[in-house]
């Protein structure tokens, strides 16, 4: 009688045990599903659109920096040596630069930007325009 009675205590310990075990399980999985997925999908979406717009930064930065030193060195070297160098040759040579950096962007930043605003030329030639500020600056 004392081993049936040993073998119930322990067949209710583990029915107890188990019952514990399926409801902490339930609660994990609730939290799991209700709170820690969308916490960690939210996360996941912020840090790819942060990696998305740096992405798009580094590409206009480069590709702007590209073109117009590609232009100092070429186009407006040779119409200052010709004594050329006058406000509508600037405007032609900062509208080339325009052109080139337009033609240069992946098309992902081209599609980005080009979602984001409605004026890409506007937003090239700020940027070309902040960075020949930026290397007068420099200098």
């Amino acid at each position: 009688m004392y081993i049936t009675k040993k073998k119930e205590d322990s067949f209710m310990a583990n029915e107890i045990l188990s019952g514990v075990i399926s409801l902490v399980v339930t609660v994990l999985s609730a939290i799991i599903t209700t709170v820690l997925l969308p916490a960690a999908a939210s996360w996941l979406k912020s840090k790819t659109a942060s990696e998305k717009l740096k992405s798009v930064i580094d590409d206009i930065t480069i590709t702007v920096k590209t073109s117009v030193e590609m232009l100092e060195q070429t186009t407006v070297k040779q119409l200052k040596a010709d004594g050329k160098w006058n406000a509508d040759t600037q405007a032609q040579v900062l509208q080339d630069a325009v052109t080139q950096v337009l033609n240069g962007l992946t098309t992902s930043t081209y599609n980005y930007l080009k979602e984001e605003s409605d004026d890409l030329e506007g937003i090239v030639t700020r940027h070309i325009e902040a960075y020949i500020q930026s290397k007068k600056a420099d200098n």
